[in-house]
């Protein structure tokens, strides 16, 4: 699968990333051209009050100048000069490459589209939404990553780079748009061609489709017919890959297929080996590691790897590459292997000591452990647990892989626990599960309740404790929380909903 991200306006969002001061501004970059400085790209300000690309630079400051003396409650504050601009092709594409660099985290296979000026980046990442558990929380995933660097990005997807283009920059939502209903722009085809098909009046993919091939390619050439099959996911394009500037990778191949796991694992031990030895040459260590196997006639087998601390020892690479393919399925015999480093940092090394330190050394045991547990059942399995500002226990609380909560390094928002930790239960139920209970009993406190094919009889309890959420929701939460504790000395944690008088168990005290 190809993923493609359009940054729109590129030039001008690497300015203001630059420059935040000219957020509210209104800004211009222009190019020099045959008939003077002419704008390239604008703000969204500057669209509204008429000014269009390709203008000269002299027609959008009197635009400008009209606006804002017409406007008769904009202040002088607010009267803010037009920034004008020159426009940079090499500073561009310099940093456009560097956040092609930055999105190996993603795939170890990025890169540009093949423009004069590129706005695309385009990402191989077969296999890799197995790691986010699903597609879409992978695209969403990657959509919040550039969101979080304050860059604005459409995101497209689909089996070829045509196809992924297509839908990044011509479709409002990729999971619902056909790929027929797309405009013949789509196709990345010249001028004169987009010009014919206009006057022949075919302005949708779905009007070239229901055409014979041999008219379409009288018409308009060959390379109609190449950008359609492209665009529709029959044939494949290359991506001129960008390296990472650590990039670290091995890679096997050979004539005859490989079956048996041994000589497979024998293979990644060497390549593991080596990767290690790189990374040391360079004072680095791995954080996340993507191994691609590739079967005779079938799909690439692609797992990652990812790691608690940087890592170089080569040993301790060799036990998790071993404990994940143990698990692992050849559908068919291996032609090669590689091993491909996301992510690095920089490798502690530490000064030996007489006496060993045991602070630095339960670190790495815990690395160890940490790293075990991923490469036997996932990251996703692997959480750690942080506090949220939320009155309803069941939203007081989020999880989220190790290794993701140690690279955003996030704080929780929570200064101080409200209740003591006795007077939670460790695990909660979740939803929590009604108790039947007498018709006499409705709205106090049950003498008996049933659980789990059990009937308890209630010896003392403690509360109530009132929980209840902001007015600000929709569907507002209102509960009286009860320890209980039976007669033969189980303690639950039951709440009664007052908008409806029932009962519920929330959690046990173990």
């Amino acid at each position: 699968m190809i993923l493609a991200i359009w940054i729109p306006q590129w030039p001008l969002q690497r300015l203001l990333l630059k420059r935040p001061d000219l957020q509210n501004q209104p800004v211009v970059i222009y190019q020099k051209t045959s008939r003077g400085p002419c704008v390239l790209v604008c703000s969204d300000r500057l669209v509204r009050w008429g000014v269009s690309l390709g203008m000269p630079v002299a027609e959008a400051l009197a635009l400008g100048r009209r606006q804002q003396s017409q406007d008769r409650r904009s202040t002088r504050r607010e009267k803010e000069p037009l920034h004008l601009e020159p426009h940079n092709p090499v500073e561009d594409r310099k940093s456009l490459v560097r956040l092609a660099q930055w999105c190996h985290r993603f795939s170890p296979i990025v890169g540009l589209e093949e423009e004069t000026f590129p706005e695309t980046l385009l990402l191989d990442v077969t296999g890799m939404d197995l790691f986010a558990g699903s597609e879409d929380a992978f695209i969403t995933q990657v959509g919040e990553q550039f969101r979080t660097r304050g860059i604005f990005a459409r995101l497209g997807w689909g089996p070829t780079l045509g196809n992924a283009w297509a839908l990044a920059h011509y479709s409002s939502d990729c999971a619902e748009t056909e790929i027929e209903d797309l405009p013949v722009e789509a196709l990345r085809l010249p001028v004169k061609t987009q010009q014919i098909l206009g006057r022949l009046g075919l302005g949708s993919l779905k009007d070239l489709l229901s055409l014979p091939r041999a008219e379409l390619q009288n018409v308009a050439g060959a390379i109609l017919l190449q950008r359609l099959d492209q665009a529709m996911g029959r044939v494949s394009e290359v991506i001129r890959a960008i390296s990472s500037p650590h990039h670290f990778s091995v890679f096997w191949q050979t004539e005859h297929g490989l079956l048996q796991r041994e000589s497979i694992e024998h293979v990644i031990q060497h390549q593991a080996a080596d990767l290690c030895q790189s990374l040391k040459n360079r004072s680095r260590g791995a954080l996340c590691i993507v191994c691609r196997i590739q079967c005779q006639d079938s799909v690439d087998l692609v797992f990652r790897m990812g790691l608690f601390l940087p890592c170089a020892d080569e040993i301790h690479l060799q036990r998790l590459f071993k404990l994940q393919l143990e698990s692992l399925a050849l559908p068919a015999p291996v032609m090669s292997i590689s091993l491909s480093v996301l992510q690095d940092a920089p490798l502690v090394i530490r000064q030996r000591e007489l006496f060993a330190n045991r602070i630095s050394q339960s670190e790495q045991d815990l690395a160890g452990f940490v790293d075990c547990l991923n490469s036997r059942l996932g990251t996703d399995c692997v959480l750690r647990v942080f506090l949220q500002n939320d009155a309803q226990p069941e939203n007081a609380y989020r999880e989220e892989p190790l290794l993701e909560g140690r690279a955003t390094n996030y704080v929780s928002s929570v200064k101080g626990l409200p209740f003591s930790c006795l007077g939670r239960p460790l695990s909660l139920i979740a939803p929590p599960v009604r108790l039947p209970v007498a018709a006499e009993e409705v709205g106090q406190l049950p003498r008996y309740f049933s659980c789990a094919l059990r009937r308890h009889q209630v010896y003392r309890s403690w509360g109530p404790e009132r929980i209840e959420t902001g007015w600000w929701r929709r569907n507002g939460i209102r509960r009286d929380y009860y320890r209980v504790e039976t007669t033969e000395g189980l303690r639950f944690w039951i709440f009664c909903c007052l908008q409806t008088g029932d009962w519920f168990l929330q959690g046990v005290f173990d």
